[in-house]
């Protein structure tokens, strides 16, 4: 009796893993794959690298500031999120600790300087020799970790 009983357990736990792994491999036939996307809750304005993040930058600092076409933030918001987003941007990346840690601090800086004295003025933070500073150099990082990219798929 035992034996069946034990018998008859692991069978059920067995079947309730089964339909657990079945039901959970199918595909929501309702949900779309934009709609699955736009979850990511990524804003229209997020770069994806590091190298978009410093071209952006140099943009809005060139140009004092000109919006984009395609998205309603404005400049100045695009620039603060572009300043916190370089850290996260630069830890995804193949860019080594030390050029990590370096783009973190001037980001950390940066953001300092702007809380101590909040404006809504773009001008005045890409005029900002410390933006200025921070924009110069990573457009060199990046200058230079694209082209060790290119050296590492152009020989065989």
């Amino acid at each position: 009796m035992i034996g069946s009983l034990s018998k008859a357990r692991t069978l059920t736990r067995w079947l309730a893993v089964f339909l657990c792994c079945l039901l959970g491999c199918q595909p929501a036939s309702d949900v779309s794959e934009e709609e699955h996307e736009s979850h990511e809750h990524f804003p229209p304005h997020w770069p994806h690298t590091i190298f978009k993040a410093s071209d952006r930058l140099n943009e809005l600092i060139s140009s004092s500031g000109s919006a984009s076409p395609t998205d309603p933030t404005t400049p100045y918001q695009e620039f603060v999120d572009l300043v916190g987003w370089l850290p996260i941007l630069a830890a995804d990346s193949d860019l080594d600790r030390a050029t990590f840690d370096r783009i973190d601090a001037a980001c950390i800086e940066v953001q300092s300087k702007w809380q101590s004295s909040p404006t809504q003025d773009i001008q005045i933070l890409t005029n900002d020799p410390k933006v200025r500073e921070l924009n110069t150099w990573l457009a060199d990082i990046c200058r230079q970790e694209q082209d060790r990219i290119q050296k590492l798929f152009s020989n065989p």
